[in-house]
């Protein structure tokens, strides 16, 4: 009725439920202490807990294994991955959908493709790149640049050269091609 009861096995302890449930119950905490430890179940693996928790490893990779997947639910709340080193991710295809807006930073660069050469295909609304620099765009085939209405190139200082090594055709069939300000053309000979 008071104090511990201690189970002492030279050779072990083996605590058989046969068909029936084996029940530890205390409104005092659980500890296992042991060597390795292994849990086996023919059935599913319940651990639920009231309050936050966390698995740990003093030493060593833990590694999450699922045979039909591995799920990783934060419901309302953010779900964290932090680390100072790489974060890898290894899959066939791979698919990021969000409810609202995608966002990817870098303190340093972002590559995209920079392993080989894929196709890269972008569909939006409206595209707007902002560059606090300059913008290189070099293709080893041709490049085509098409809109569906009124469009412009300019520059806000410093001329705009347009060269071709094969000419440079400037056709708007059946419309009046305007040209502002000085017109110099000086051809070759």
């Amino acid at each position: 009725s008071s104090g511990g009861l201690t189970l002492d096995g030279a050779g072990g302890v083996s605590i058989a439920g046969n068909d029936a449930e084996v029940d530890i119950t205390t409104t005092g905490a659980v500890d296992i202490n042991s060597g390795a430890g292994t849990w086996d179940s023919s059935a599913g693996i319940s651990i639920d807990a009231a309050t936050a928790s966390n698995f740990t490893t003093a030493a060593g990779a833990l590694t999450l294994d699922g045979n039909g997947g591995v799920n990783i639910a934060g419901n309302a709340a953010e779900v964290d991955i932090t680390t100072s080193g790489l974060v890898d991710i290894n899959s066939g295809a791979f698919d990021i959908d969000a409810s609202g807006a995608l966002t990817i930073d870098s303190a340093t660069s972002i590559a995209i493709g920079a392993n080989a050469d894929k196709p890269i295909d972008i569909d939006s609304t409206t595209l707007d790149i902002d560059a606090s620099a300059a913008i290189t765009i070099d293709s080893t085939a041709g490049v085509s640049i098409d809109g569906a209405a009124a469009s412009n190139i300019s520059t806000s200082s410093g001329k705009m050269t347009i060269e071709g090594a094969g000419g440079v055709d400037v056709a708007a069939s059946g419309v009046m091609t305007t040209v502002k300000g000085t017109l110099n053309v000086d051809e070759a000979v």
